[in-house]
């Protein structure tokens, strides 16, 4: 097996470099702080990503860095940055203030990435938000270069639902040149079955996936994981394979048939299977995955299947066409896990406290904004009201009526699919009571 220890000289002159540096500052290296639009940034990184050959580029990680990874991430959840990032430096990677001045407002964020001077392991890039809404839900795309434009959606999804974390692979699944001893195998790489390879992060223990979900998982027992995926669609197959990672309904909640339901509303046209549902189906259904199998309570990830299902993991095995090939088929998972993972409760307090509600109701952009052919529109409510949500022309005629119902105080949403209008300027009226509020959106198609 192929390991970092092939690389023990850089990693001690890294090492050496580090503690030279330490003793003529007398501080640590300072950590990198960068601003910009952070979604130029992520997308020229996974652009990068290094494809199957030249093979053998990817180092599995050896014993000493995953003890390390254990450490950097938990300094990460704990908000200890400093000593995340010079840990970082000792294996070509760096922690990463990064501001993005392109949201409204400005929001830092973090990102666990390779140093730019790194011509080594290919981990992946890990990107945390510290002021998350939605802290449970972390996003994970570990096939980015092989499964088509799944880390460009993947990023938008975790950006746009305000997610905990969001992570994308290093190089192609195939690069690593060795056999992982975990249970599956696979025709991506050869033409015959052959078991999974260290390069490919859902199939494997020892791996920054595995280590940072496990670390994560220790601060926030209830994370959500959704890892977008993609498939060469047969005909008789469905535009989107859906998968807990078993055969089982969880005991809890179950926001798959949500999830589901919330894609129609993006494109009444798609056709599924739910794994745990469609009971028949046996194609593609994440039940060798590692960070599915450790979420679903799997004493041995590597090697035997969960016993039950905890309603934290979400496969998605996506077609190409009218999903992955264009952004705005991007926006239709965008949309869907927005609509269907709730928000934090911003409402939240000491138990001994009363909720404290806003004095009015408020709306918010429709995101994202221009769009094609679906939107978000958020709003919060003060108090119980009636509710009627409608789309308008510039000619001032109704154009749908979105909501029309009595709703409970706090955060709601709604989504508009414009596939059947023109391009051009339309407005969405928010009547909440005796409130009405008026925002402004552009379909570009």
């Amino acid at each position: 097996m192929k390991t970092d220890g092939d690389g023990m000289k850089k990693v001690l002159y890294s090492t050496a470099l580090f503690i030279f540096l330490f003793l003529v500052s007398g501080s640590p290296v300072a950590q990198v702080i960068l601003s910009g639009d952070i979604t130029v940034h992520m997308d020229s990184i996974m652009t990068a990503i290094p494809g199957a050959t030249p093979s053998g580029m990817y180092l599995q990680p050896g014993i000493s860095s995953r003890a390390l990874w254990h450490q950097m991430i938990a300094d990460i959840m704990t908000e200890n940055y400093a000593e995340a990032h010079d840990s970082a430096l000792t294996i070509n990677y760096r922690l990463v203030q990064f501001t993005d001045n392109a949201s409204v407002p400005e929001q830092v964020y973090y990102i666990l990435e390779r140093t730019p001077e790194s011509s080594s392991r290919y981990w992946g890039t890990f990107v945390f938000n510290p002021d998350a809404r939605r802290r449970q839900l972390v996003i994970q795309s570990p096939h980015a270069r092989y499964d088509r434009n799944t880390g460009y959606q993947g990023w938008r999804v975790f950006k746009t639902a305000g997610a905990r974390a969001f992570f994308v692979n290093g190089i192609h699944r195939c690069n690593g040149e060795t056999a992982t001893p975990c249970d599956g195998t696979t025709t991506v790489c050869t033409d015959e079955a052959q078991a999974y390879r260290y390069s490919d992060q859902p199939h494997v223990v020892n791996s920054t996936f595995q280590i940072t979900t496990e670390e994560m998982l220790a601060v926030i027992p209830d994370m959500i994981v959704v890892q977008p995926h993609g498939f060469t669609k047969g005909d008789d197959d469905p535009d989107i394979i859906m998968s807990n990672g078993t055969r089982y309904t969880p005991d809890g909640v179950d926001y798959m048939p949500a999830l589901r339901d919330n894609l129609l509303l993006q494109d009444e046209e798609l056709t599924f299977k739910i794994a745990h549902i469609d009971t028949d189906w046996i194609r593609l259904i994440a039940r060798t995955n590692t960070q599915g199998r450790l979420l679903n309570g799997s004493p041995d990830p590597c090697g035997t299947y969960a016993s039950a299902a905890s309603g934290q993991f979400y496969h998605l095995e996506q077609a190409y066409s009218g999903l992955r090939n264009s952004e705005a088929n991007w926006n239709k998972l965008v949309n869907a896990v927005v609509l269907t993972f709730p928000e934090d409760n911003p409402l939240a307090v000491d138990d001994d406290d009363p909720p404290v509600l806003p004095r009015s109701s408020q709306v918010y952009q429709n995101y994202p904004n221009p769009f094609n052919p679906s939107t978000v529109i958020s709003y919060s409510l003060a108090e119980r009201c009636d509710v009627r949500i409608t789309i308008i022309n510039t000619r001032g005629q109704k154009v749908q009526t979105l909501v029309h119902e009595r709703q409970a105080p706090g955060r709601h949403q709604v989504a508009f699919n414009g596939s059947d209008l023109g391009s051009g300027v339309y407005f969405y009226t928010v009547a909440a009571g005796t409130e009405l509020h008026t925002g402004k959106m552009v379909l570009l198609k």
